[in-house]
């Protein structure tokens, strides 16, 4: 949640695919109004997932990311873009999403 302006969030990568995920890297952007600091990926390869349909079952790949506001209230909603990029079979994959205020309660 956002306590005094400040947010920490754990990003997840889960893999639900019968192939593996390797090289997985990601990138994210914040409004000017934001000071961000994105931590180091737990690891930036996945498994293939054992019980495709049903899954992701085996732990996921995770990363800190810390938001602040500085200055202090009022404070603007929280904004995110976050890119993706790994290779699945050796063929490079690019995914692209916005997490908006509302996933920062």
């Amino acid at each position: 949640g956002v306590v005094d302006g400040a947010c920490v969030a754990t990003l997840c990568y889960g893999n639900d695919a019968p192939t593996p995920v390797d090289k997985l890297n990601a990138q994210v952007a914040v409004p000017r109004h934001l000071r961000m600091q994105l931590g180091p990926p737990s690891a930036t390869a996945l498994p293939p997932e054992p019980l495709p349909g049903y899954g992701p079952t085996l732990p996921p790949i995770t990363q800190t990311l810390r938001l602040a506001q500085p200055g202090g209230p009022p404070y603007k909603p929280l904004k995110v873009r976050l890119r993706l990029t790994y290779e699945r079979d050796g063929v490079p994959v690019v995914e692209e999403a916005t997490i908006g205020p509302e996933s920062f309660t």
